[in-house]
């Protein structure tokens, strides 16, 4: 038999002294003196203990578990009469269960402390107890700026909190300390382990000058305008000259060891050491087991105050695992397992156990399922006031191919894209996505899913019985393209890619196809769509009937089977396969004629039985399965084409500010590395300004360079680089240049790391003031 041990530990009232209360559930005297210490024998209904795990999302963590008891408060007084003048509020509460009979201790099942009680009905009384959450409701950023100058920063940041920065976050804003010396820092708490990059409006400073040991260090050094350096042992940054705007780094954040930890259960292990919570209060072996299962590309950074169990929440729960607290008072990440348990037959009518007594039906939430998905956070989202651009950003809604644009204004396309006008040159009609040059891509999906099909993909026409075909009427049809909403995609270009034993032709513009003649009994034609960088091919089918021979037709459904997968030629969701049918004349033959099966681009074409056909892989974009069928003297060849259905080939963007160029031999003034593909284009382009100091002109010299092996060598990609010299004394001079080439012709034979950077000279008088900015972009299946 099971029995119950129930402490309590009220204080007393009028003194600041706890009692401490046992009781038990049995009156028996294996449990009575249970270790050594004298139980009650006064629970009067056991403790019912119970949790929540999961609300049914990951958008709140679960609610603190609870146990209910009763117990006969006269019997209690008889040997604690201390029970008289217990204040219950608050009062500690544990609870363990075991055996009668069971040696000493048995297991705690529940520790917390009373939330309500309830005595009406004396002598019963009646407790509710919540699990004790205040270890955990302890302050994350425990240090405030004291506002004395220095390190703790002016009278403006008197008592505010001070930031800690977990993980790597992304453009974080650091806190201005000391505006004197242009002193930063991105936090507080000890060191962090690198600030990989530092921007002004959006735009990168060079590599940090040095890392100094302290804040004395740094503040004494000397750092020359447009540049800056670090001192990581205190999370700290200071520039060579005052900010022209709004200033944010790309930081890795307080460190572990020698490395800042970016699994949300590392991450929350440190802050568990940083709160002072206790680490037996924390489970560490689910916090491992939650970064094993993925979590470990995770950053937060903290600049208000929030308690630790909302920070682990924050962490915890984008990762699809709920944040529990056990009833015994430990901070437990849980995986929340979505799968069918072993059934539960409960009968009302009382044949099975557990007794039921009775059944409704209630509504029950729609079906889950867990899905995955990443993102990196901007911790810092800039207005366009506070990007720096060699022209105002304005946002000029729809692109209209009519209106005039100018640099700095941003467009939007039909498929959610945004666009800049990155050309010096006003002008209309030039659609984004066409030169790079003239619009640079911002962000948002950058091309549409696209669906291309035939309207006719196999036909059959009546021939003579030599084979003649009289007319070849309504043998063609149109070849589309159509956007994931079903609407027409303009500006493909449609063209006949191959033919055998047929002659078909095709409008290159509206893609309305047709037949002109048959060389065989069976012909086939590749169709192709195009447009950019973007190919569809579609295979068309055509069989004469011969008049005197009853007609055999084949079909198959669906007529073509259209593959999605993923940008680089991945199946979502596995090959779909086909159902086939042959009719001579109207006799179902399908079994009886059914012969050779050829394929390509597929593997594992199988046919299963009654005409269905399964196909277990596509190694190609484009394929075909090919079946011939053959009875009663008449013959006929089926094919049905495959094709993928590819995610939108990505955009990959970098920026980088250029420095001035150091001398008049080329060297490098800015660097972007991006990751590319053999499938695809990159562009880069540069423009920017300068004036110089002193008599005689000033120009400068360009070109770009590319790198497949992380610097160690460089080849030129061709391009164009032109200069407007400065020549008066006061006069500017201008610059721009771009390049390009493809994935292919750079070597490229996989997705890796291709640095892309300017080279510059200066030609002629020295430098008084320089400006300017480089774009690298890849579009295609890096």
């Amino acid at each position: 038999m099971l029995a119950c041990l129930v402490t309590l530990r009220p204080l007393l009232s009028g003194s600041d002294r706890r009692a401490t209360i046992n009781l038990c559930s049995v009156a028996d005297r294996r449990v009575t003196a249970l270790g050594g210490t004298a139980w009650e024998p006064c629970i009067t209904q056991a403790p019912a203990i119970g949790m929540q795990f999961w609300n049914g999302d990951f958008e709140q963590g679960t609610e603190a578990g609870k146990a209910d008891f009763t117990f006969d408060l006269e019997q209690a007084r008889k040997a604690h009469p201390a029970v008289i003048n217990a204040v219950w509020q608050g009062a500690l509460v544990e609870v363990a269960v075991g055996r009668v009979g069971a040696p000493a201790p048995w297991k705690t099942r529940f520790k917390g402390r009373v939330t309500s009680y309830a005595g009406t009905e004396y002598p019963a009384m009646k407790i509710t107890a919540s699990i004790d959450t205040e270890p955990f409701d302890v302050d994350v950023l425990g240090a405030t700026y004291a506002g004395t100058t220095g390190i703790e920063g002016g009278a403006d940041l008197k008592d505010k909190v001070k930031p800690l920065a977990l993980g790597r976050p992304r453009n974080v804003e650091p806190v201005l300390i000391n505006a004197v010396d242009s002193v930063y820092q991105f936090s507080a708490y000890g060191p962090i382990e690198a600030v990989e990059t530092l921007f002004e409006r959006a735009s990168a400073f060079p590599a940090a000058s040095a890392d100094y040991p302290n804040y004395a260090a740094l503040v004494a050094a000397t750092i020359a305008p447009g540049h800056w350096a670090t001192c990581l042992a205190q999370g700290l940054i200071r520039l060579g000259a005052p900010a022209a705007g709004v200033i944010t780094g790309d930081i890795r954040g307080h460190v572990v060891g020698t490395a800042a930890p970016v699994g949300a259960g590392a991450i929350v292990k440190l802050l568990a050491k940083l709160c002072g919570v206790d680490s037996a209060l924390v489970s560490r072996t689910r916090l491992d087991a939650l970064d094993a299962e993925g979590a470990t590309a995770s950053d937060v950074m903290v600049t208000e105050q929030v308690s630790f169990l909302e920070a682990a929440r924050r962490l915890i729960l984008p990762c699809n695992w709920q944040v529990v607290i056990s009833n015994t008072g430990v901070l437990l990440p849980m995986r929340t397992a979505i799968a069918q348990d072993v059934a539960l037959v409960l009968h009302t009518g009382g044949r099975r156990e557990p007794l039921c007594g009775a059944a409704t039906e209630e509504a029950v939430s729609v079906p889950y399922k867990k899905t995955v998905m990443a993102a990196a956070r901007s911790w810092r989202v800039h207005s366009f006031d506070e990007i720096a651009t060699s022209a105002e950003l304005i946002d000029r809604g729809a692109y209209d191919p009519a209106t005039t644009y100018r640099e700095g204004n941003i467009v939007s396309m039909p498929d959610g894209s945004k666009w800049e006008y990155v050309s010096t040159n006003p002008q209309a009609g030039v659609t984004p996505g066409t030169n790079p040059a003239v619009w640079a891509f911002m962000s948002g999906p950058i091309a549409a899913s696209y669906y291309a099909q035939l309207s006719n993909e196999s036909h059959t026409v009546a021939a003579t019985s030599d084979g003649t075909v009289p007319s070849f009427a309504g043998a063609g049809g149109v070849y589309r393209v159509t956007g994931a909403d079903g609407a027409p995609v303009s500006g493909f270009t449609f063209s006949v890619e191959s033919e055998t034993g047929v002659d078909v032709s095709i409008d290159p513009a509206t893609g309305v196809y047709e037949v002109t003649g048959m060389s065989a009994n069976t012909g086939t034609a590749t169709l192709r769509a195009t447009k950019d960088t973007i190919t569809f091919d579609r295979v068309y089918s055509i069989a004469k009937a011969i008049a005197g021979q009853s007609a055999m037709n084949a079909s198959a459904l669906p007529a073509a089977v259209t593959v999605a997968s993923t940008y680089n030629g991945t199946p979502k969701n596995g090959v779909p396969g086909f159902t086939v049918k042959c009719f001579l004349g109207e006799v179902d033959v399908t079994l009886d004629a059914l012969g050779a099966v050829t394929s390509s681009g597929l593997t594992g074409v199988t046919h299963t039985g009654g005409g269905v056909f399964t196909v277990s892989g596509m190694s190609a974009d484009t394929g075909w399965v090919e079946i011939q069928f053959s009875f009663g003297g008449a013959g006929t060849v089926l094919r049905v084409p495959y094709t993928k259905a590819k995610d939108g080939a990505p955009f990959v963007t970098g920026r980088a500010g250029i420095v001035t160029p150091g001398a008049t031999t080329f060297g490098e003034v800015a660097r972007v590395t991006l990751q590319m593909g053999p499938n695809g284009q990159v562009t880069a382009d540069a423009n920017g300004s300068f004036s110089k100091s002193g008599g005689g002109s000033l120009s400068v010299d360009g070109y770009f360079e590319v790198s497949l092996s992380g610097g160690s060598s460089w080849v030129t990609l061709p391009g164009t680089f032109t200069a407007e010299a400065a020549v008066g004394g006061a006069d500017t001079g201008s610059y721009e240049g771009s390049a390009g080439s493809s994935g292919s012709a750079l070597g490229l034979t996989t997705s890796q790391a291709v640095a892309v950077r300017l080279m510059m000279r200066r030609v002629g008088a020295t430098f008084f003031g320089f400006e300017g900015q480089m774009a690298a972009q890849w579009a295609g299946a890096a």
